[in-house]
């Protein structure tokens, strides 16, 4: 299993998990995480195991109503609900426009439109911006 720096879990912004390396720390240490110590140029970290139900954004281990967690080709996460939105849209104004593209063209579209709908865009952005890639 993949281990995270205290700022890389940090930034995932992940549910229930403190928003600061310190508070990251002292759940790592209050529940036990594993994790494994790094040396570098700047001193020696911790590289932490998260558990799979952080990760997926389960409050519980095993609930079934949990979502599903969805990664995108840079390592990132995604949220399921924005992506979902974001297909949808294409796939609509694809079709109102009598427009087919190939299976890469659209996974880039839809890289690229979820990326502007996750910095705030809204429809009336998206819309526009699909009009300007006629």
């Amino acid at each position: 299993m993949k281990r995270y720096s205290a700022s890389e879990i940090m930034e995932m912004k992940l549910p229930g998990v403190p928003r600061t390396k310190v508070g990251i720390r002292q759940m790592a240490e209050r529940e036990g995480w594993p994790f494994t110590t790094t040396t570098g140029v700047g001193g020696t970290r911790r590289l932490y195991e998260v558990p799979t139900r952080l990760l997926s954004g389960q409050s519980q281990e095993g609930r079934a109503d949990a979502e599903p967690v969805v990664t995108i080709a840079a390592g990132g996460r995604a949220d399921p609900k924005v992506l979902a939105w974001t297909v949808k849209a294409l796939e609509e104004w694809l079709d109102a426009n009598g427009m087919e593209i190939d299976a890469e063209r659209k996974g880039a579209l839809i890289s690229v439109l979820y990326d502007y709908v996750t910095r705030g865009a809204g429809v009336e952005e998206v819309s526009t911006l699909l009009r300007a890639m006629k």
